[in-house]
């Protein structure tokens, strides 16, 4: 599963817009659904001997190669749009630091770095104050520390590549990549019939996104760059 075209689709949009997954619906047809990125109708694929990964498949196999990988951007990038005052995680600093998305965009044009990026997000930045080692960090209040502007990319069979680096270094705005891979979807949004997770589509990738620990590597930080 190291291609694009290995890459099973994990979900699907029902009829009534929803995203949902394999588990969430009926078997084959009557599943009633769609692929998020070609919109073609999709069946559901529930394997019965319990070595079938449960996922979606295109009705026409034709032309559906990098679905898969489409559909992980795409609710990605949606699930972060919808994620205002919610905290994400950013790589370094402190536990108990807090960075909350004030205002999210998807598919936006960097004039500076001639390139559209999956997201751009305005962060605010708050952090306790007087915390001393040893001490409830609950005794000491955060302080606000500004806000800064950073481009979320979304990864999964791809990284971003020296290119894009040195693009976001001349237009001067920091660069977060999150990682979404092949495994990481098996393992969360794709069941056998006996598996199971919990809440909905969203509410997982939202936890991915948000709050993963090791899927998350700074591109550009301009912070580092001032400090240095």
């Amino acid at each position: 599963m190291n291609s694009k075209r290995d890459l099973l689709l994990p979900f699907a949009i029902d009829k009534w817009g929803k995203w949902v997954g394999p588990r969430d619906v009926e078997r084959g047809l009557a599943c009633d659904c769609i692929c998020p990125t070609c919109h073609d109708a999709v069946v559901a694929r529930q394997g019965q001997s319990g070595k079938v990964v449960w996922h979606f498949a295109h009705r026409s196999s034709v032309g559906n190669s990098g679905c898969g990988e489409g559909a992980i951007h795409l609710l990605a990038k949606e699930v972060l749009e919808e994620s205002k005052d919610k905290c994400i995680r950013l790589p370094g600093g402190r536990s108990d630091d807090q960075n909350f998305l004030l205002d999210v965009k998807r598919e936006v044009w960097i004039n500076l770095a001639e390139r559209r990026v999956d997201v751009l997000a305005r962060v605010g930045h708050r952090s306790r104050t007087g915390h001393v080692r040893g001490q409830p960090a609950s005794l000491f209040p955060y302080e606000f520390l500004g806000t800064g502007t950073i481009a979320i990319e979304i990864t999964v069979t791809n990284p971003k590549d020296c290119e894009y680096v040195n693009d976001m270094e001349r237009a001067n705005i920091s660069a977060l990549e999150i990682e979404i891979p092949p495994e990481v979807v098996f393992n969360k949004f794709m069941q056998r019939r006996d598996g199971g997770i919990g809440g909905g589509v969203k509410s997982v990738m939202r936890s991915i996104v948000l709050s993963g620990g090791t899927n998350r590597r700074w591109l550009f930080n301009r912070r580092e760059q001032l400090n240095g």
